[in-house]
């Protein structure tokens, strides 16, 4: 599966799995940022069980992992569980 990663513009992609309690937690909280910042950023999710492909690609090794991307390159990457602050505020250097 492609992340379809835009040309121009933000794009966030949290790769998680179904089985990962970190990931069930970090979940609601990148689904409200999404929400929050739309249309000036997209978002994705991936679920490593479904395409490991994708991750395999994005050089993801543990999950959660969220990877910024800014006209198609890769801008910073936080993994684990993370607060609501710490995204926000990589999203505002972006």
């Amino acid at each position: 599966m492609s992340l379809g990663i835009p040309e121009t513009g933000v794009l966030l992609v949290l790769f998680k799995s179904k089985s990962c309690g970190n990931c069930r937690q970090l979940y609601p909280i990148f689904d409200e940022i999404a929400q929050k910042y739309q249309p000036q950023l997209k978002t994705a999710v991936v679920d490593i069980q479904n395409d490991m492909q994708s991750a395999i690609e994005h050089g993801v090794l543990s999950v959660p992992t969220i990877i910024f991307f800014k006209d198609k390159q890769e801008i910073k990457r936080l993994t684990g569980l993370v607060s609501k602050d710490k995204i926000k505020e990589v999203i505002k250097k972006l």
